[in-house]
């Protein structure tokens, strides 16, 4: 690909070369990655293409009563921040948590 790209440059330019990449690449960097994907694994792509560490996940309060819990999670990536979020499970608290954190940092 890269001997392609010279060659196009070399007969045609730098304009008609960079119509060439923006249209083999348009899909790949058109920033749609991990918008359909669940927060979980979205928040870990990013810290991956990010070159940070994984996302760690810790849980800051439980309360209320067993049939009714309420968790308090926190996700943090040393280096970038931390979000909270709550929800009725751990899981639940734990995804929410991720979608905040992109939504702050990503």
């Amino acid at each position: 690909m890269e001997a392609l790209i010279g060659a196009s440059f070399v007969s045609r330019g730098f304009a008609s070369t960079r119509a060439m990449v923006r249209a083999l690449w348009a899909e790949a960097v058109g920033g749609s990655t991990g918008s359909a994907k669940h927060p979980k694994s979205a928040l870990q792509e990013w810290a991956a293409g990010n070159r940070k560490k994984l996302p760690e996940y810790r849980l800051v309060s439980r309360d209320g009563p067993d049939h009714a819990a309420r968790f308090t999670v926190a996700v943090a990536i040393k280096g970038v921040g931390e979000a909270e979020a709550t929800g009725t499970s751990k899981q639940e608290a734990e995804t929410l948590a991720a979608a905040e954190f992109l939504k702050q940092f990503g």
